[in-house]
């Protein structure tokens, strides 16, 4: 709640809800802002802490031999080797299996043509062979393992795919051999397989016609001893190029050894400087943090009217009517702003701006019967601000059903206003949502009441 002038104002969380919603553009912005401004900041940051090149390398290197320059690259580049056979031992599909007990999925296919021998006329040559290379080559190329990778759901390469997945063929037999460290993911595979051998049929049957036939399929557990080979001669690289490793760096003078010490904590800088996202991210959600604080502080501590039902709350008085208005000029994005206010009002009927005015003088009319009332003076703290044309079709509104109106402006500023509607003592407000000040409003109200005149109620502008 908020406290104006002995006055309590009710905060609806509901409304603050969608005032934050609708301030869109806002969060948008500031998002965006602080984003870039938080990437600039780490940026200028580790470009500040970063050694000056001319200081470190160049007058070190120069006093180098092309010999000490030499060890330097060497171990620059056998450094570069132990790195790329680590990351291929930590990332790579294939160096995850077990290869003591690998899972294993094998397929069996028969190839089964309609070629017949005919001995009575011309012998044509048999192409069962043929299509069984086809098939082959199918399966160990580029295509079948892209198409795979993106049927299966694989996070990998095709390049890492191709360790994983083997054919051989014997006599009208082709074998498909697929490992794979996921179980779940073998069984993706192999029915990826399955559909991908099946499309494929019909192409290769321009070749001769033939059957695929699907024979068997089985899962086990295997020792796979070239995946075995292959670790082992791995590791005993990175072991042989580690020695190399050894041997070049103790035999570094110290000269060398400060060139290659800066050289490295020159490109973890480099590292360090580059964009990171989570510097990005933090900065997004500062910007959305920082636009939801001002939505929030703008609504809490707002002077002017924020919502219709506070013409009850706040004030007291009769709300007789809310009218919602064309905006003349339409905002980047507004079908946005359209969408939101119909979810916004989603339950509530939709009329056309001739009915809101027509619900709002019917809504008077009956209060003014009840009080025997024909004489109605229309005034509001933003009167002058309102369209002639709107206040022309309320007033014929009000005069087709019996009621004489007379309009002026804020009768607490103008002397004119204030003797118009002191004569006729029946006065109707008409306020605007974001325009009408809290402060206006009151002291109009408090004149009335001094004055002893009856406020029949409110009409609301959205």
């Amino acid at each position: 709640m908020d406290n104006h002038k002995g006055m309590e104002r009710e905060i609806s969380i509901r409304e603050l809800f969608w005032s934050f919603l609708l301030e869109w553009r806002k969060i948008i912005c500031l998002a965006i802002v602080f984003g870039l401004l938080f990437m600039g900041l780490q940026y200028v940051r580790g470009i500040s802490s970063s050694p000056k090149e001319a200081d470190i390398e160049e007058p070190i290197e120069e006093k180098l031999t092309e010999s000490e320059l030499g060890d330097i690259e060497n171990i620059r580049f056998l450094r570069e080797e132990v790195r790329a056979y680590r990351e291929y031992l930590n990332t790579s599909s294939s160096m995850q299996i077990d290869a003591y007990n690998e899972p294993m999925a094998e397929l069996q296919y028969m190839i089964q043509t309609d070629y017949i021998m005919n001995y009575t006329q011309d012998i044509l040559p048999d192409y069962t062979s043929d299509v069984i290379s086809m098939y082959a080559k199918y399966v160990g190329g580029e295509s079948f393992r892209n198409n795979l990778i993106k049927k299966a759901g694989l996070d990998i390469s095709s390049k890492e795919l191709k360790e994983l997945v083997n054919v051989g063929r014997e006599s009208n037999m082709i074998y498909i051999f697929v490992g794979y460290p996921d179980n779940e993911k073998l069984d993706a595979i192999t029915k990826a397989v399955k559909e991908l051998l099946s499309q494929k049929e019909s192409e290769i049957q321009k070749i001769g016609s033939h059957d695929l036939l699907f024979i068997t399929e089985s899962q086990y557990y295997t020792v796979d001893s070239n995946l075995v080979e292959k670790k082992s001669t791995i590791l005993t690289r990175i072991a042989t190029l580690n020695v190399q490793l050894n041997q070049l760096e103790n035999a570094l003078t110290d000269q060398q050894k400060e060139v290659l010490n800066s050289e490295e904590e020159e490109q973890e800088v480099l590292v360090q400087v580059g964009f990171q996202k989570k510097y990005i991210v933090l900065g997004i959600f500062a910007g959305i943090f920082i636009a939801g604080m001002w939505i929030v502080f703008g609504v809490l501590f707002a002077g002017k009217l924020q919502y219709s039902e506070e013409i009850r709350s706040l004030y007291g008085e009769a709300l007789l009517g809310e009218i919602t208005l064309a905006r003349k000029r339409k905002r980047f994005l507004s079908i946005v702003d359209e969408k939101l206010l119909a979810l916004k009002n989603r339950r509530k009927k939709k009329v056309t701006l001739e009915q809101q005015i027509d619900a709002a003088c019917a809504n008077l009319v009956v209060s003014c019967k009840q009080q025997n009332i024909t004489n109605v003076y229309v005034t509001g703290s933003e009167f002058e601000n309102i369209e002639d044309s709107l206040l022309e079709l309320l007033k014929q509104k009000m005069t087709e059903q019996g009621i004489q109106v007379e309009m002026g402006g804020n009768m607490f500023y103008d002397a004119i206003s204030m003797k118009q509607g002191g004569e006729i003592g029946n006065i109707l407000f008409v306020e605007q949502i974001g325009k009408s000040l809290y402060e206006e409003i009151f002291n109009e109200l408090h004149l009335v009441n001094e004055k002893k005149m009856k406020v029949l109620g409110m009409i609301v502008l959205i």
